[in-house]
């Protein structure tokens, strides 16, 4: 029997200087730029100079994308703006450090991969001239490490537009001491005898300065026990990742390709991107440059149908399905997972997950959400799951405890005196109840060279002083503190931050200061411990539903309603947002259904959180619960209702809003509706392009979420006093639009003055209009004066 056991940690780290991985979208260099001085590289690299710039040109506004990782062969460039990093300026004595993960069947070449510094010497506050032959032997330098393996070290030339070439050392591309082929890349710039003057040469490193690299493709490793390896790279470059689906797709295809998509997010780092691909449309063009993962029964995907008849797959197929290999048979109700080789390009891979049944197709999505322990039985190129723990999901703890690994943070050294700060991110559920023994245990040594007075760790929870880790440097070794944290200072439903603010001096004024004499390493097993209960609620409690998206996350039930015909972008939607819950799931796997062109059955998804994509007009659900809608639709029409109350506002018919909406679904006040859609085609892509992006979930800060383009205007309907609408219109650079009460038997309200032409919105998705905002603008008015009725209605009737 398969055992399907799971505890994925909710967390994410961000750094002050040190990103644990670049942005998703970056600038590219496409050519290298013309050299007219030093750094010619070996082989047939050509040479690199100063870009033609003046020193303190801003960066490109807009910069273009990454290409997929597919289109680099041996060689790839990189700015450091692409790595995330803006250009930085070093103060003697200063250090600057960031990561970055490069794809996993990458092995660079030493030597002949650089990184090119480009960099202007400056002298604050003092001429330039005394640079010439005064202080020349006494300048700082700057040593560059990689991987802890210093790569080079040189003094910095005085004056504008310098460059230099730094090779990666052999060490630190090693693959059996970089496995997973991630750098960690440290400028520190020491020493020198500026500290008795009134000197302070000061070295701004831009970020036009790039890596380099050449490299080999090794062979991908064919082992599901390295699950998604070997179908992706896990790296900031962008890459794709088709999972291919029947052409007649059912629900449970859905569900399963739902689910694998969930197992992604829980399991994969990088720039990945998910979608849905038609088997017909898996081809060896649409496939030429990237793996795959194929779905469903081999009677109804023509993708595996085609694997079997040209020999590609391990299992063999008879008249009744999948018959086994070798003497193992392979039963109606097991699933069957098959890793191979791409036939179409060798440097890829295809994963099948299979079944003669719906339920054997379903179990083996399922048993991909397992951690990856060959032990499990999970390993090789063939699995056939008979069963996984349907009891992992639901077993109920009452102590969650994290250590910084789990929390994506590991150890964090940090090297020379000054401050520095990492922040770690974690999730805590909205239905947990958190007693008052909630701690960090924070582990942590650091060098003997630090000053006991002057040097400190500070820690705050979501901005607010927690407590204060000392350093005696009397002691050596590793040492803990115990950090109690007030719960009143977590926020339940939404992401909580921990950030250790590290605060690094030395006795001595004057010394030949060295940078990595002065350090501290705070442990990756430092713990984050929060006991709870869940919540023990009456079956009539009502939750109050306050952002759209994590609260899906603290339930493992979830139905997707799709609309009768879903759209080829409606179904990669459902992709996207199923691997963004993985990614920052609380629970151990999710139970996920889907419904097509149906409304809700309460009877058998009453205790489901539900997320419903569509316009109302095509999506049954959420034309059913549209009068519990924060903010409603015309019925069966995909026009907003613009009465508020006993206001009326008018709007052109040819607007386009997209809107992401939650409440509590009518049968159950405890499981909420997400409602993604919009008054048009356009509307609808707004609302599931920005809710397929896990970085912008911080911006549905409302039960009601009007998207234009890429910008979100949230409301809370479910305050009783909202900001003041002056407010609202200062935010738009508007003077206030009148509004006209009209009487409650008026059927017909006022036009707004000015000229309708005035409130055609033109947005753009990346440059919305000004009239666009006012349109939103509009309607967060309209929401504020009903909530501020509601409320006051509510008091009278108190009164009585």
């Amino acid at each position: 029997m398969y055992l399907l056991l799971a505890i994925t940690a909710i967390g994410g780290l961000a750094f002050s200087q040190v990103p644990a991985s670049a942005s998703r979208t970056q600038d590219e260099i496409s050519s290298p730029q013309n050299a007219t001085q030093s750094g010619t590289f070996t082989g047939d690299l050509p040479v690199f100079g100063p870009p033609q710039r003046e020193p303190a040109q801003e960066p490109t506004p807009t910069p273009t994308p990454l290409p997929d990782v597919s289109t680099y062969s041996t060689r790839a460039q990189f700015t450091f703006e692409q790595l995330d990093q803006p250009t930085f300026s070093l103060h003697h004595p200063d250090a600057w450090s960031f990561g970055v993960s490069l794809p996993t069947y990458w092995t660079l070449i030493d030597e002949v991969s650089v990184i090119q510094l480009r960099y202007d010497m400056e002298l604050l506050g003092q001429d330039n001239a005394v640079f010439d032959g005064v202080i020349q032997g006494d300048l700082p330098f700057i040593e560059v490490y990689i991987n802890d393996a210093l790569a080079e070290a040189f003094t910095p030339q005085p004056g504008k537009n310098q460059t230099i070439s730094i090779p990666f050392p052999f060490r630190s591309v090693r693959r059996t001491d970089n496995p997973f082929n991630d750098y960690q890349i440290r400028i520190e710039y020491i020493r020198g005898q500026f500290c008795d003057t009134e000197t302070d040469p000061v070295v701004t490193v831009y970020n036009d300065s790039f890596l380099d690299v050449t490299f080999n493709r090794i062979e991908p490793n064919l082992d599901m026990a390295t699950y998604p390896s070997p179908l992706v790279q896990a790296s900031f470059i962008p890459e794709k990742l088709p999972i291919v689906i029947p052409d007649d797709y059912t629900e449970n295809d859905l569900a399963a390709a739902a689910t694998i998509a969930a197992s992604l997010g829980r399991s994969s780092s990088g720039a990945l991107e998910v979608e849905m691909m038609p088997a017909s449309q898996a081809t060896e063009v649409t496939l030429a440059n990237s793996s795959a993962i194929a779905v469903g029964e081999p009677s109804n995907n023509l993708f595996i149908q085609r694997l079997y008849a040209t020999g590609q797959l391990p299992t063999t197929l008879g008249n009744e399905g999948i018959v086994g290999f070798g003497a193992y048979t392979v039963e109606d109700g097991d699933g069957v997972l098959q890793l191979m080789r791409s036939h179409i390009n060798d440097r890829n891979s295809f994963l099948v997950v299979s079944g003669n049944t719906p339920e054997g197709v379903l179990l083996a999505a399922k048993a991909l959400e397992s951690p990856r322990k060959p032990e499990l039985g999970l390993t090789g190129t063939i699995a056939v799951i008979q069963d996984v723990n349907p009891e992992a999901n639901l077993a109920e703890e009452n102590l969650r405890t994290l250590s910084f690994i789990d929390l994506r943070a590991g150890d964090q050294t940090f090297y020379g005196i000054g401050r520095h700060e990492v922040f770690i991110s974690f999730f805590v559920p909205n239905n947990w109840q958190i007693t008052d023994d909630v701690i960090l245990k924070l582990a942590y040594l650091h060098s003997a060279n630090l000053s006991n007075s002057n040097s400190i760790i500070n820690i705050e929870v979501n901005n607010l002083a927690a407590g204060s880790a000392p350093i005696d440097t009397s002691i050596q070794g590793t040492k803990e503190i115990i950090v109690p944290i007030n719960p009143a200072d977590l926020n339940p439903g939404r992401r909580n931050s921990i950030r250790l603010e590290v605060l690094m001096e030395v006795d001595q004024d004057c010394v030949d200061y060295e940078q990595r004499s002065n350090w501290l390493r705070v442990r990756g097993d430092s713990l984050l411990s929060i006991p709870y209960q869940l919540a023990s609620v009456s079956e009539d409690a009502e939750v109050l539903f306050t952002e759209p998206f994590y609260y899906l996350t603290t339930h493992p039930d979830i139905l997707f309603s799709l609309p009768s015909d879903p759209t080829a972008t409606e179904l990669t939607s459902l992709a996207l947002i199923s691997y963004e819950l993985g990614a920052v799931s609380s629970v151990d796997s999710y139970n996920i259904d889907i419904a097509i062109g149906q409304e809700v059955d309460p009877a058998v998804h009453e205790d489901f959180n539900i997320v419903a994509i569509g316009k109302p007009s095509e999506n049954a659900t959420i034309s059913s619960v549209n009068d519990v809608l924060p903010q409603p639709f015309l019925v069966a029409e995909d026009t907003l209702q613009q009465t508020v109350g006993n206001i009326v506002y008018r709007l052109p018919e040819d607007y386009s809003v997209g809107l992401i909406e939650v409440t509590a679904t009518p049968w159950n006040p405890q499981r909420g509706i997400t409602a993604i859609t919009g008054t048009s085609d356009e509307g609808l892509a707004w609302s599931l392009d920005i809710y397929s992006k896990g970085d912008s979930f911080g911006t549905f800060d409302g039960d009601v979420n009007y998207v234009i383009g890429a910008t979100v205007e949230a409301i809370q309907t479910y305050q009783g006093l909202l900001r003041p609408i002056e407010s609202v219109i200062s935010q738009l650079g508007e003077e206030a639009p009148p509004l006209e009460p009209i009487t409650e038997d008026a059927t017909q309200g006022e036009l707004l003055t000015g000229e309708a032409d005035e409130f055609t919105p033109q947005p753009t998705p990346s440059q919305p209009t000004t009239t666009t905002y006012l349109i939103y603008g509009l309607i967060g008015v309209g929401i504020t004066l009903l909530a501020v009725g509601v409320y006051n209605n509510i008091r009278n009737r108190q009164r009585r």
